[in-house]
């Protein structure tokens, strides 16, 4: 009756910028909301979430009325700031979904789990002869935390275990944790979707 799916959105993350200026434009990876849009114009389903970043553009589908929302993972009660962006469209007429928050979000909380779990922020500064200078990202209010595996499940609402007997290497799993919707917002949105 749907179709649900979060295209990759290397292509929109604010990290993007720093891949093109440090790698080149065709370094990052192509947007694949279009090849979303074809899947479900193709599979004509009742309706569709798309899930990705905050700056993504939104799926426009013809014979849809499409509702656009942002959800953080602190509104649902859990310790990480994550951000996203989710599209929910359904054949016209529809109504929009509504996801349940919590009372009251975590005071304090966690940065996102992203697949780089852990470096520098560099901070970038230039002589007067447009060079950069100086130590980039070096001082320790620039350096991202390091996280575990373990940690990364956790804030992700998953076991802290569930990679553990994974065949991947290190930094795959990061991949695979830092790309995922994290559970209790995946909850919740299906809950909404649901009703």
């Amino acid at each position: 009756d749907g179709v649900i799916g979060g295209p990759p959105c290397k292509a929109h993350s604010p990290l993007a910028n720093v891949v093109r200026a440090v790698h080149g434009p065709e370094s990052v990876a192509e947007c694949l909301i279009p090849e979303f849009i074809r899947v479900v114009t193709e599979a004509s389903p009742a309706w569709y979430l798309m899930e990705n970043v905050t700056s993504a553009p939104h799926p426009e589908i013809d014979g849809y009325l499409d509702d656009h929302f942002l959800l953080n993972t602190r509104w649902l009660g859990n310790p990480q700031n994550r951000l996203r962006r989710f599209s929910f469209g359904a054949r016209v007429p529809a109504s929009p979904i509504e996801v349940q928050p919590q009372a009251f979000e975590p005071f304090e909380f966690e940065p996102a789990v992203t697949t780089n779990s852990g470096g520098r922020r560099a901070v970038i500064k230039f002589d007067a002869n447009g060079r950069v200078r100086g130590k980039q990202g070096h001082s320790d209010h620039h350096r991202l935390r390091s996280r575990s595996i373990e940690r990364m499940c956790e804030l992700q609402g998953l076991p802290r275990d569930f990679l553990s007997d994974a065949p991947f290497t290190k930094q795959a799993k990061e991949i695979v944790v830092g790309n995922g919707v994290p559970l209790p917002m995946g909850r919740a949105v299906a809950k909404a979707v649901k009703i």
